[in-house]
């Protein structure tokens, strides 16, 4: 039988040299990425945000190091990271055996970040693009002198009793702005109706908008808005986009919930290729729709003299036209057509089911735009893009919420929220970035065109505010106004 023989074990052996943490690091650890990405920052405008004085503080590029490693592996708690500098050696290696503790670690990532941290997100994106990963592309008053003395009286009586409580509906209204809620913990988000309601009955939940843009599956953009429509998003979107980077993209893939007349008309004066759907794309393409006479996309239009045809035969005629407002204050011109006499029309129940004779009313401009958006979308290369969409913004969200446990913001307020996605976005592309540099050596598809690389996608990310011990929530890109 063979000799059995064991390591030597002992505890309280010293040796002669201290350990290198150096030595106990992986080569291709996602660790030394982060160390390697940071150090070649421009960190100055953190760096500002430091007064001085008094004991020395953790280098600041250190603990950008620490937090954006921590975002990386899913650590967003700041006890849970400053557990981790006294255990695990990755962050005692980055921290070079510092250990700043939990409130070090908070006033850093929600006050020394503040003004910087959108730059910082910015500059990870440029070098991603330099190495070649994301393209280059781009109320009413009362007049007293009116009223007798006694009403005046009885005015100054009713003030003297509800001006307190009128002061304070005048708070609230100038909190809310253009919103029709905010959460009273959270006074800078707004209560929606969630797509995924896990108690069925249609609660609301205070939440951001945030619309995020991705390219190769990095995160190039990301906004945040009050309101749950994305009608109004995409507009203040590609303009913070401009501001980011002193360009707009020069082709952008989105859902119909951003295909209105309004962003039509600006995604064409600023050159932007549209692979936008909006709201009946996908129902024009149904035979049902097609053969169906009655609707009026289906209804003959001469342009020149303008009317139309109604499927018995007869002319409706321009009769006016009317304007409408968005909340934004974009108008719309729409004109108006009305046939002539409906009275004895044997398809009358199936044409309309009005009393007077049928009246249509006419957008062109916008079925310009829809007739331009849909020979985008469905040519070859709008084909390409539609199958790109549900793989490319679709599984930046479902690693967000699946992967990284991204389920819901841990701050109140506006800045703060901001702050921590920002840092949670540079995280993302890191830990995106060594998962490609990983795997570089393995087969890889063939590359796209330089065409087929450059449109931004678009995706609404609905993340509610609650309280930490709060663990339900979620949204995809729709949401209901509240």
């Amino acid at each position: 039988m063979a000799k059995i023989v064991f390591k030597n074990y002992s505890q309280g052996e010293i040796s002669l040299f201290p350990a290198n943490l150096e030595d106990k690091i992986s080569p291709n650890a996602p660790v030394r990425l982060v160390n390697q990405i940071v150090d070649q920052l421009d960190i100055t405008e953190t760096i500002s945000s430091y007064k001085g004085g008094g004991s020395s503080s953790y280098h600041p590029r250190m603990m950008l190091k620490l937090v954006l490693f921590a975002y990386l592996n899913n650590l967003y708690s700041c006890r849970k990271i400053e557990k981790e500098t006294t255990e695990n050696i990755h962050y005692m290696w980055l921290c070079g055996m510092q250990e700043p503790d939990h409130n070090t670690i908070n006033r850093f990532r929600s006050f020394h970040l503040k003004d910087s941290i959108n730059h910082l997100f910015t500059q990870v994106v440029i070098m991603l693009v330099e190495m070649g990963y994301l393209s280059k592309a781009r109320i009413a008053q009362i007049n007293r002198e009116k009223l007798s003395k006694e009403d005046q009286k009885s005015v100054k009586m009713l003030e003297q009793k509800h001006l307190p409580k009128l002061q304070e509906y005048e708070k609230h209204l100038d909190t809310l702005g253009n919103r029709n809620s905010y959460s009273k913990t959270d006074k800078t988000a707004t209560f929606m109706r969630l797509k995924d309601d896990h108690m069925k009955n249609g609660q609301l939940k205070p939440a951001y908008n945030v619309q995020i843009a991705t390219e190769n599956q990095f995160l190039t953009n990301f906004e945040f808005f009050p309101n749950p429509s994305d009608f109004l998003t995409l507009i203040p979107f590609n303009k913070g986009f401009k501001e980011r980077y002193n360009k707009m993209p020069k082709k952008q893939v989105a859902d119909s919930g951003y295909g209105s007349e309004e962003n039509y008309e600006f995604m064409k004066n600023n050159d932007i290729e549209a692979f936008v759907k909006y709201p009946l794309f996908h129902a024009e393409q149904k035979k049902k729709y097609k053969n169906n006479a009655f609707l009026v996309p289906n209804l003959y239009y001469n342009a020149e003299k303008d009317y139309f045809v109604c499927p018995m035969g007869q002319n409706m005629e321009n009769v006016g036209s009317s304007t409408r407002k968005s909340e934004s204050g974009f108008v719309s011109n729409t004109t108006l057509y009305q046939a002539k006499n409906c009275t004895g029309c044997p398809l009358k129940c199936l044409c309309h089911k009005a009393k007077e004779n049928r009246q249509i009313e006419i957008n062109h401009k916008l079925n310009q735009y829809r007739q331009k958006a849909r020979e985008l979308l469905t040519c070859e290369e709008g084909l390409f893009h539609r199958s790109r969409r549900p793989i490319e913004p679709e599984a930046v969200f479902g690693q967000t919420k699946a992967n990284k446990h991204y389920s819901r913001f841990r701050h109140f307020g506006l800045d703060k929220v901001k702050i921590d996605f920002a840092i949670f976005a540079m995280a993302f592309n890191i830990g995106k970035l060594y998962n490609k540099t990983k795997n570089k050596n393995k087969k890889q598809k063939k590359s796209l065109s330089d065409e087929k690389k450059t449109p931004i996608f678009m995706l609404t990310l609905i993340l509610i505010t609650e309280k930490m011990l709060t663990r339900k929530f979620y949204s995809k890109s729709r949401c209901l106004a509240a």
